[in-house]
């Protein structure tokens, strides 16, 4: 790869995956916010694939990741693959980096190979779409190609624009390529859960190609797909591409069996945990999860960290768990109340809602949860009974340490 404009260092906060707001001293460039800094790096690469969206990211950054791998690609993300570094540097030509949605004061003028937009939203009303497209539109015209899912309202919008300036001006890039449905360019065949892994098929070009996932549902299927034809649009082989997803273990944390760091877990009960951010993926995450596993699904929420503006997106979103528990900082105590408030509008039972308070006198969280008798099974499997989803800041690790917590606490101090 060209040597780049600039150089991000390792320990850098874009370097360490920080959120969108946070800024990056680079050589020679000042003050750069987060999206500017990838810009920077995007702009010295001879070839670029750069994933940005609102929604979440991390699953489609480990795939392209693993689908490209052939080429042995630089890449700077915001959340790791499972195993390997959130930023590595490659001997070849290519550029793989995760963008967050840049904000509309902020000067995003690179020009990628290959642009991806996980999604925008569903719901209109509850974003500002058109401060998005005023962002992406410029982005996505000195593109070489667009990948967008057909399955969100926001990137159809966004489609539909891109297509519309093209017809107007007669230019023929960038070239938009849609994923997800029966009359999109790349189509999901299939994805069924099979002996632990999800089986895709991904139509193309009047063929068909297969590959396996280690995360479970349709969501992540769908992403496999959209990271599939990012792929192909690079002009990387099929078959190729197909075996590097296969191998893939997905985004570290994500839809992941949590225990304690020697490797010990619950007796019958399967904690895993979730990065998503956005309502959508929340609800996603949990529904593919339900599909998954046999028996209820409890979902742990920390709210620090969330947007308070989605509150009530966020408390529908978890409502469709067996049972929420609801925890957090004190000074979260209002916010917590409103998605707890949302969750219940949405259909949750009363009595599936748990509030963990805080403080020094209160329930541990693990207490809680084991007071509700989850967790009290001989039954062990790897995703049977039981399961708790983990979502918040630092889902990962806060498994971790539930796990721990559940491990340390006596048995008989089950309420069954």
């Amino acid at each position: 790869m060209r040597e780049p404009a600039a150089t991000l260092h390792p320990g850098t906060p874009a370097a360490a995956a920080a959120p969108a707001r946070r800024t990056a001293l680079l050589p020679g460039t000042g003050t750069l916010t987060h999206a500017e800094a990838v810009a920077r790096l995007v702009s010295g690469a001879e070839a670029s694939v750069v994933i940005t969206g609102r929604r979440s990211t991390h699953l489609a950054e480990a795939l392209t990741v693993s689908a490209l791998q052939d080429l042995d690609p630089s890449w700077v993300l915001q959340t790791p693959p499972e195993g390997l570094e959130v930023g590595r540097t490659g001997s070849g030509d290519l550029l793989i980096a995760a963008m967050p949605l840049p904000g509309p004061r902020e000067r995003v003028e690179c020009a990628p190979t290959v642009l991806v937009v996980t999604g925008l939203g569903d719901h209109p009303d509850e974003y500002d779409l058109a401060a998005d497209l005023a962002v992406l539109l410029p982005l996505a015209h000195r593109c070489g190609s667009v990948v967008l899912p057909d399955w969100d309202a926001g990137t159809r919008a966004l489609a539909d624009r891109l297509t519309e300036d093209l017809r107007r001006t007669g230019q023929e890039q960038p070239k938009v390529v849609t994923v997800g449905g029966l009359h999109s360019d790349v189509r999901l065949a299939r994805a069924a859960r099979a002996d632990d892994r999800t089986q895709v098929a991904v139509a193309a070009d009047d063929t068909v190609h297969t590959f396996t996932l280690s995360t479970p549902g349709h969501r992540s299927a769908l992403t496999a797909a959209m990271t599939f034809a990012a792929a192909l649009v690079l002009g990387a082989d099929a078959k190729t591409a197909a075996a590097g997803i296969s191998r893939s273990h997905g985004a570290a944390g994500h839809l992941s069996v949590c225990t304690t760091d020697d490797g010990r877990a619950v007796p019958g009960l399967c904690v895993l945990s979730s990065l998503a951010r956005h309502p959508d993926d929340v609800t996603g995450d949990l529904e593919d999860i339900l599909v998954a596993v046999d028996g209820p699904v409890v979902a742990v929420a920390d709210v620090a960290g969330y947007d308070p503006g989605q509150a009530q997106a966020l408390g529908r979103a978890l409502s469709v768990a067996s049972h929420l528990a609801l925890h957090g900082n004190a000074e979260d105590t209002a916010l917590r109340r409103t998605v707890a408030e949302a969750a219940l509008d949405a259909g949750l039972p009363k009595e599936s809602l748990t509030l963990v308070e805080a403080g020094p006198c209160s329930p541990t969280l693990a207490q809680v949860l084991q007071g509700l008798g989850i967790g009290d099974s001989a039954d062990a499997g790897p995703i049977a009974g039981e399961s708790v989803l983990v979502f918040g800041q630092g889902a990962p690790q806060r498994g971790t340490d539930l796990v721990a917590a559940l491990r340390a606490l006596p048995r008989q101090e089950a309420a069954r």
